[in-house]
């Protein structure tokens, strides 16, 4: 049994280099990687973990209460930690961010949400980088930090990177990269009318970027009354309303194959997009995505 596995995944591992050997391979870079960069670099559950505090409150108070009663000397923190954890693991994320939306009463609400809690990256010529959020600077690191996303972004026969973050990390590295060596240059998409019949080496964001600056008023592929694709609803019409990003990737999916890095392969963005392209895919075979894992 042990050996048929080594075997199954030789095999996998072979097809995976040959894919990318052979220039079929796109990149879905997920949350993970850019948790390399900087502690305050959120998972999934992390950052969505503000949410549901907010949304259970009383809930919380309640458990913590009885809790507290049934275990005396316990401390209400661990009872409510206990209970936002088993919240995160067990309900739907993209449900919690649909709910906040709804429970603030207006869409914004979510985009200052994720922009208090997610960091960008600011450069300053010198060779250190700051790690903001919309309230200030959180920290200055060096461009050593950007190592690993370097590295990745050096991987040329990959076709593209599409990211569902909303950080830029992977923008300041590919700049960072282009100093260094010209001949690697990647164009950045934040909307489906930046493809411009460029359909190969982009650093495509498929679900929003972070404004770099206070005056910077973006919208996610042309949609004012949208930033960020977060709460369930926007998965749920993504196809019908962002056709040219989901054509791109249909068409790299349908020719070629998927290296997923910085995933868990648990969480939302990961779950929503393999049954997005199952549903693409119908009856192809073989393997299509490959999910890199530590």
């Amino acid at each position: 049994m042990a050996e048929e596995m080594t075997n199954k995944s030789q095999s996998t591992f072979d097809k995976f280099v040959e894919n990318y050997q052979k220039g079929k391979m796109s990149a879905l870079v997920g949350a993970g990687l850019s948790m390399n960069v900087s502690k305050h670099f959120l998972s999934w559950k992390n950052l969505m973990r503000e949410a549901v505090v907010f949304l259970y409150k009383d809930r919380i108070e309640l458990h913590c209460e009885n809790y507290c009663h049934i275990n005396p000397g316990k401390s209400r923190e661990e009872a409510k930690e206990s209970y936002v954890n088993t919240v995160l693991d067990t309900e739907d994320l993209l449900l919690i961010a649909s709910n906040y939306i709804k429970k603030k009463g207006y869409r914004e609400a979510i985009d200052y949400y994720i922009e208090r809690k997610i960091p960008f990256l600011k450069t300053d010529g010198d060779g250190t980088i700051e790690v903001c959020n919309a309230e200030g600077v959180l920290e200055t690191i060096s461009e050593k930090s950007l190592s690993i996303h370097k590295t990745l972004l050096q991987c040329k026969s990959f076709l593209n990177f599409y990211t569902t973050n909303y950080d830029n990390a992977l923008e300041i590295a590919a700049e960072n990269l282009k100093t260094e060596d010209p001949s690697i240059s990647y164009s950045i998409v934040k909307s489906g009318k930046d493809l411009s019949g460029n359909l190969s080496k982009n650093i495509v964001k498929i679900h929003g970027s972070l404004p770099e600056d206070s005056d910077d008023y973006y919208m996610f592929d042309g949609d004012r009354h949208l930033r960020y694709i977060i709460a369930k609803e926007d998965y749920a019409t993504y196809l019908q309303k962002h056709e040219a990003f989901s054509y791109l990737m249909r068409i790299a999916m349908l020719q070629g194959t998927f290296c997923l890095i910085g995933f868990s392969g648990t969480d939302p963005n990961y779950m929503e997009w393999v049954k997005w392209m199952s549903d693409i895919l119908n009856s192809e075979s073989g393997d299509k995505i490959f999910l890199l894992d530590i």
